[in-house]
C-alpha cells in the first residue's frame, strides 16, 4: 500500500504475511541518525485482540469487488 491511500483504507481489512487485519492507524517517525522519516501502519489483529506495528510498505491493501 502507498502512503497516498491511507485515508481511503483507514478501517478497512488489509493483509499483512498473508493475514487479515483491521487497518487502523498510520504513524510517521523520523530517524534522528539520518533524518529521514518512514511509515509505519497499526494493524488490528481480529481474532487475537492484539495489535501490530509494522512497516507500511509490507501491507498489502485487499482489492475491492
Amino acid at each position: 500500500m502507498d502512503t497516498k491511500e491511507v485515508k481511503a483504507n483507514l478501517n478497512t481489512v488489509v493483509q499483512y504475511n498473508g493475514v487479515d487485519y483491521m487497518f487502523q492507524g498510520c504513524i510517521i517517525r523520523k530517524n534522528t541518525a539520518t533524518n529521514e522519516y518512514y511509515y509505519q501502519a497499526e494493524l488490528a489483529d481480529l481474532q487475537a485482540r492484539s495489535i501490530l506495528i509494522t512497516k507500511f510498505s509490507d501491507v498489502k491493501k485487499i482489492a475491492k469487488e
